[in-house]
């Protein structure tokens, strides 16, 4: 499942991203890092902790910040990214 035939009986994985998706996807990846290069350093952090799976809550109390602080940058980072 989630598999469909290719050319010569290959199998192609329907899950792989498309030439398009990868070209957006690097473009995003680009405004990130130009984004997160004007900011302070512990803003990286706050990133890091998200991909891990920390909630606004839980970054704050981890980093010393106010949740607000956190989601505004975060709602600063997705808008900058286009997201």
């Amino acid at each position: 499942m989630g598999r469909s035939p290719g050319r010569e009986g290959e199998q192609l994985d329907a899950r792989q991203p498309g030439p398009a998706n990868v070209a957006i996807a690097r473009k995003q990846f680009e405004r990130f890092k130009r984004f997160l290069r004007d900011q302070p350093a512990r803003y990286e952090r706050i990133v890091e902790l998200r991909l891990k799976g920390h909630d606004c809550v839980e970054i704050g109390r981890i980093l010393d910040l106010s949740e607000r602080t956190v989601r505004r940058f975060l709602d600063r980072l997705y808008a900058a990214i286009d997201v």
